[in-house]
């Protein structure tokens, strides 16, 4: 009777242990997708704040300029440099 379940029992021990190791290949997967999206996150990132600094570093230029008086507010009642 031993003989007759040996067979049985080692495809069940095949068929568990195939079943393992896709569980085993969905999680490193996974873990991987996760990585791959984690480093786009990063890049697009990168690119908003390089973006932004461009955007920093233009726009007191062209605030300084828009008038020709290096963004003062000369007002009529002598105060220099402030805006009411």
């Amino acid at each position: 009777m031993m003989k007759k379940l040996l067979p049985s029992l080692f495809a069940l021990a095949l068929i568990a242990s195939a079943c393992g190791a896709s569980e085993e290949q969905k999680a490193e997967e996974q873990k991987s997708n996760e990585e791959q999206v984690d480093k786009k996150v990063d890049e697009v990132m990168n690119q908003l704040e390089e973006s932004a600094a461009e955007v920093e570093d233009a726009v007191p230029d062209s605030a300084a300029t828009e008038d020709g008086h290096e963004g003062h507010n000369h007002g009529e009642d002598g105060h220099e440099g402030q805006n009411h």
